[in-house]
C-alpha cells in the first residue's frame, strides 16, 4: 500500500510538471510589463555584473536585486531567451514541491508531506507561465517558517541563524512580505531569547544588516532616500495630516480570511468557507495539545503580516499577499493529522482535483494566447523577428506603448538583435529606413493612439511605406525617411529607459 501511495505521489508530481511546463513546451510564457521588466534588469546585470537594489516597489521603494542574480545564470544559458529563463522557473517549481514534501514530513509525517507537496506542485502549474520577485519570496517562506518552528522547539541555534538569514532573503525578494515579516522574526527572537536566557543567541540578528548591505550601500550612496521613506511610512501622517487607518480595516479583514488560494478559482466566496474551516482544525488541534508551536507561529506570523501591513496607508495588493499562499497550504496540510483525519483527506482530494480541472481549463485555453495574445512571447519576439527580416542591414525604430515604458517590445527588439550581429538596429534613432512598433492603446483616449504619438513626440508627419497589422492591435510601420525628416528631433521623454525600474 505505501508503494502505492509513492508511485501514486511521482505520477501526480509528474503529471503536475507537465502542466507547469506547458507553455514553455510551446514555446511561449507570459511577458507582461512586469516580466519584460525583469529582463531588461537581467540585460543591467550583465552590462554593469553588480547591481545593489532591484525593480522599483510602493512608495517609491525597491525591492532587493537577489531575483535577478538568481535568474542570470539562466539568462546567460539561454543567451538572453526568455524561453530558456522559463524553463528555469519550472526547475524553481520543482525544487519548492521537494522542498515542501521534506518540510511537510518533518514536522508532521509523510502523508503531510505528501500532500503538501501536491498542493504546492498543482498551484505552481499557474504560476510557472509568468514567474517575478514574489515568486521566490513564495518558495522561501515555508523553509524560513520551518526554521522558526525548530528553533521554537528545539532552541537549536543554527535554525536561528537559518531564519534570520532567510528573513533578509526575503526582503530582498519582495519588500511588501518581507519586511513585515522581518520585523515580526526580530519581535518574536528578542522575546524567545529573554524568556529562555539564551542571551548569546541575539547575536544571530547581525547576520540581518550583512544581507541587507546592499540596501546599506545604495542608502548612503543616494542621500539616505532608502530611510527616509521608509520613516514616511512608519510615521502615522501623510501629507501633513494624519492618515486615518480605519478605511482599510474592512480590506485587511476580508483578505486575511479569503486571500489565501486554496482553491485557485473561487466561485462564491469559497476560499473564506475552507479558511474557516482550516482555522476550526487549528482550534481543535490546538484544543487536543498538537503541534501547538506550530500553530501558534503561524497564526503569529499570518495575522501579525495583516497588522503590520498598516504601514503602507494603502490597500494590500495581490502581488503583496500571495507569497503568503503557500504557508497556508503548509497549515491545510496538516491536518490531515487532526481528529477528523478522514473527512479531511475527503476535502482534500476534491480541492485537489479542482485545482487539477483548472489547470487543465488553463493548458486547454493557452491556444487562444500562444503566439497571438499582446503578452505572448512567441508574439512578440514574431513581430521583432518580422523587422530584422527586411532586406535593410541598418535601420532605426521607436516603440510605442500606451504605458510609455514598453517594455515588451523593446525587449523583444533587443533580443532578436543579439540574433542578427550582422545588422545594425538604431533604438529610439531616425534613420533612412524607420521602424515604427506600436502596441495596442486604449481606444477610447485620443491622446493615447499611436498616430498621435508619432506626429507629436516622434515627429513623423509622412506616411509609412508599409503597414503590417496584427489582431490583437499591435502595428508595425516603415518608413523611408529624407535626410530632412532625419534631422527633426524627437521628444526624449517617450524613451525613458529602466528609469521606473
Amino acid at each position: 500500500m505505501k508503494r502505492i501511495y509513492l508511485y501514486s505521489f511521482i505520477v501526480l508530481v509528474a503529471f503536475n510538471t507537465i502542466l507547469a511546463s506547458w507553455y514553455v513546451l510551446h514555446g511561449d510564457i507570459f511577458f507582461t510589463s512586469d516580466i519584460a521588466r525583469d529582463f531588461h534588469l537581467l540585460r543591467e546585470l550583465d552590462e554593469k555584473k553588480i547591481m545593489l537594489i532591484g525593480p522599483r516597489s510602493s512608495g517609491d521603494l525597491f525591492h532587493g536585486p537577489l531575483w535577478s542574480y538568481l535568474n542570470y545564470p539562466a539568462f546567460v544559458l539561454g543567451k538572453g531567451d526568455p524561453i530558456i529563463v522559463g524553463w528555469f522557473w519550472v526547475l524553481l517549481a520543482s525544487f519548492s514541491t521537494v522542498l515542501s514534501y521534506f518540510i511537510g514530513k518533518a514536522l508532521f509525517s509523510k502523508n503531510v508531506g505528501f500532500g503538501y507537496a501536491l498542493m504546492v506542485s498543482v498551484y505552481f502549474t499557474f504560476l510557472t507561465r509568468a514567474m517575478s520577485h514574489p515568486h521566490g519570496a513564495m518558495i522561501v517562506i515555508p523553509l524560513w517558517f520551518f526554521c522558526f518552528v525548530r528553533y521554537v522547539t528545539k532552541h537549536t541555534f543554527i535554525f536561528l541563524l537559518a531564519h534570520v538569514a532567510l528573513s533578509g532573503i526575503l526582503v530582498q525578494f519582495e519588500l511588501a512580505p518581507g519586511l513585515p515579516l522581518a520585523i515580526l522574526s526580530v519581535i518574536a527572537i528578542l522575546y524567545l531569547v529573554w524568556k529562555q536566557h539564551r542571551y548569546s543567541h541575539v547575536f544571530a540578528l547581525l547576520i540581518l544588516p550583512l544581507i541587507l548591505g546592499n540596501f546599506i550601500v545604495f542608502d548612503f550612496r543616494h542621500d539616505h532616500i532608502f530611510f527616509q521613506k521608509v520613516l514616511g511610512f512608519i510615521t502615522p501622517y501623510q501629507g501633513g495630516e494624519l492618515f486615518d487607518y480605519t478605511m482599510f480595516i474592512k480590506n485587511r479583514l476580508v483578505l486575511l480570511f479569503s486571500s489565501p488560494e486554496i482553491l485557485r478559482r473561487d466561485p462564491g466566496g469559497r476560499n473564506m468557507i475552507l479558511f474557516f474551516v482550516m482555522l476550526a482544525g487549528i482550534a481543535i488541534q490546538l484544543h487536543d495539545r498538537k503541534h501547538i508551536a506550530f500553530y501558534l507561529s503561524f497564526l503569529y506570523f499570518y495575522v501579525g503580516f495583516f497588522v503590520l501591513s498598516f504601514i503602507d496607508k494603502g490597500p494590500i495588493l495581490y502581488f503583496h499577499q500571495y507569497p503568503l499562499f503557500l504557508l497556508v497550504f503548509l497549515i491545510f496540510s496538516s491536518l490531515l493529522t487532526g481528529r477528523y483525519k478522514k473527512a479531511c483527506t475527503v476535502l482534500f482530494i476534491l480541492i485537489y482535483a479542482a485545482n487539477t480541472w483548472s489547470s487543465l481549463g488553463d493548458a486547454r485555453a493557452s491556444s487562444g494566447f500562444i503566439g497571438t495574445h499582446k503578452y505572448s512571447w512567441k508574439f512578440l519576439s514574431g513581430i521583432a523577428k518580422q523587422v530584422f527580416d527586411g532586406p535593410e542591414n541598418e535601420f532605426g525604430y521607436f516603440v510605442y506603448a500606451p504605458d510609455v515604458l514598453a517594455y515588451e517590445p523593446k525587449y523583444a527588439i533587443f533580443y532578436e538583435a543579439t540574433r542578427h550581429p550582422q545588422k545594425k538596429a538604431a533604438s529610439f534613432q531616425k534613420m533612412p529606413v524607420t521602424y515604427l512598433i506600436a502596441a495596442p492603446h486604449p481606444p477610447a483616449d485620443p491622446y493615447m493612439l499611436d498616430s498621435w504619438w508619432r506626429i507629436n513626440q516622434v515627429n513623423i508627419a509622412s506616411s509609412p511605406e508599409e503597414v503590417t497589422k496584427f489582431d490583437n492591435g499591435y502595428k508595425i510601420e516603415k518608413y523611408y525617411l529624407t535626410a530632412q525628416e532625419q534631422a527633426v528631433t524627437f521628444d526624449s521623454a517617450i524613451d525613458p529607459g529602466l528609469h521606473f525600474r
